[in-house]
């Protein structure tokens, strides 16, 4: 009647992935429940000064044993998983996994074992957001805050692409109107 959330192990030298149980669904479902009746993410993940280590005690410390020695990690989460920030997690002393590990994440485990670099072909259209205001100066509700770092990062994306002869649509700023998004 309920969900089991498992790892799959695989490390180089190995034929077969070691499957790890983690958690049910609904452990899961009540630590992120905090932080939405909360509406405060420091009550799942904690602060810097006072670490919560429920996650990470659900998510990774099962899988400690098996990665004895593992400095570097390629992540495929599946489900509920997807909400959750790997980096963020912090263990019992106190550490955060990102300053323990290399992560790498990956949108299915079929490509583990294939380096890929996106190399669009010529002629090819790519479309880029970054940089979106949300809100209306006029609005007092402001349910999304504009993220400044997002407009720096994708005017490096579009830099990169014009190098190749294809058409690069970058949508930011206020340009956020439905009809623009679904053009690009």
């Amino acid at each position: 009647d309920s969900t089991l959330y498992c790892a799959l192990v695989l490390k180089p030298g190995t034929d077969f992935p070691e499957m790890i149980p983690l958690f049910e669904e609904n452990q899961l479902l009540e630590a992120i429940r905090i932080s939405t009746n909360n509406k405060n993410i420091e009550s799942v993940y904690g602060t810097k000064l006072k670490r919560n280590p429920v996650l990470y005690n659900l998510i990774w410390l099962p899988l400690e044993p098996t990665l004895v020695g593992v400095r570097k990690v390629n992540l495929s989460p599946s489900g509920l998983l997807h909400k959750i920030s790997f980096a963020g997690l912090s263990n019992n002393d106190g550490a955060y996994l990102i300053d323990q590990l290399e992560m790498k994440f990956m949108i299915t485990t079929a490509s583990f074992n294939h380096e890929s670099s996106f190399d669009p072909a010529e002629n090819s259209k790519i479309g880029l957001f970054g940089g979106i205001v949300y809100s209306s100066d006029s609005s007092s509700n402001k349910p999304w805050q504009y993220l400044s770092g997002t407009k720096a990062e994708t005017d490096g994306r579009v830099s990169s692409f014009k190098k190749f002869k294809g058409e690069v649509n970058y949508l930011t700023g206020k340009k956020k109107k439905k009809t623009n998004f679904v053009k690009v």
